[in-house]
């Protein structure tokens, strides 16, 4: 309880119809002003207690119920573990005062002065009780309340999250401080608005630039597998051989690699088709269960050197030499691409 003042009033007004021989009646005569002494709170509701058991004697006179209302103190003065509380009896005074002056209602004012004490001691004691089981029961309540979703934001924020939110606010502030300046320059303003139509236009350009090359490309290799199908391995050689004469050593790998696969359908290792992809065509070679001549492990090795080189040179557009030609070449020949 943090608050008395409501019902101390009433408390107080109660405690006016205290015998002359009450125990705050004696410590407050004993006290000289201004130097009354703190009370517990239990010790508080004791005296509480006290008065009560006094206001409840049969045939209480007049005279008892005024030295009563003389014996109590300006205020009860309590010290609590929290803080210090100033309670005052005036209402209990008024009570008491009715009770001595109106004797027709002195009873009812007397029952009023018991309740009142009794009500305010009541609090007292409440307050008194430890409130560790209430405050476990309210912390367990509050953690059920904040676990469900739609709290699942709240809590101390991680280190990650304090960055990003850095970030943005530094953004946010360069944005505003950038068009706030601009709008005071109208030069600058207009100047800036087509450097930003610009900086678009360019960068869909490049999207459009590379969806070109890439569906050049594409098509390119859609349409190796249905050449390859057509060609002899002795018409890739040559072509091999011509592209290299003339520097075109990434043509040169190229037509080395389906010469050797155009030699290994011929010799039944791989049945043609078209639509096989080089890596189809590896895991094809090397497959026990396939209905076909079963190649040989140099046939496999060669292949697989082959698939290689064409992927990082035709597909990867790796820059090719003549050395990666050479070892191409090499390899179609351990397959018996051998044009004399």
């Amino acid at each position: 309880m943090t608050q008395f003042p409501a019902r101390f009033a009433l408390a107080l007004l109660a405690l006016l119809a205290l015998p002359s021989h009450s125990p705050a009646q004696n410590r407050t005569n004993a006290e000289p002003a201004g130097q009354r002494t703190s009370l517990t709170p239990g010790a508080f509701a004791d005296d509480l207690g006290n008065l009560k058991s006094h206001l409840d004697s049969k045939n209480i006179s007049a005279g008892q119920i005024a030295a009563m209302r003389a014996s109590l103190p300006v205020s009860w003065e309590i010290d609590s573990p929290d803080r210090h509380y100033s309670i005052s009896s005036r209402p209990l005074v008024s009570i008491l005062r009715n009770a001595e002056s109106d004797r027709a209602a002195q009873t009812e004012n007397l029952d009023a002065a018991r309740d009142w004490l009794a009500d305010l001691r009541q609090q007292v004691e409440n307050y008194s009780v430890p409130q560790q089981a209430e405050d476990s029961a309210a912390r367990g309540k509050a953690q059920q309340i904040l676990a469900r979703r739609e709290f699942g934001g709240i809590g101390a924020p991680n280190p990650g999250n304090l960055l990003r939110r850095k970030i943005n606010e530094w953004i946010k502030r360069l944005f505003v401080w950038l068009f706030g300046g601009l709008g005071r320059h109208p030069i600058a303003t207009e100047t800036f608005f087509w450097l930003i139509v610009a900086a678009v236009v360019g960068w869909l350009a490049m999207m459009l630039f590379r969806f070109w090359a890439r569906s050049a490309r594409l098509e390119s290799i859609e349409k190796i597998p249905t050449v390859a199908s057509r060609r002899p391995w002795q018409e890739w050689i040559r072509a091999a051989r011509e592209a290299a004469a003339r520097g075109d050593f990434r043509e040169a790998v190229h037509s080395t690699y389906w010469a050797g696969v155009a030699r290994l359908e011929t010799l039944g290792a791989l049945v043609p088709d078209p639509s096989r992809t080089p890596r189809e065509s590896l895991r094809a070679l090397g497959d026990p269960d396939a209905n076909v001549t079963h190649a040989t492990t140099q046939q496999r090795e060669s292949l697989a050197a082959l698939t290689v080189c064409l992927e990082c040179v035709w597909y990867g557009r790796r820059a090719a030499g003549p050395t990666d030609f050479q070892d191409c070449l090499r390899q179609a020949e351990e397959l018996g691409c051998r044009v004399s």
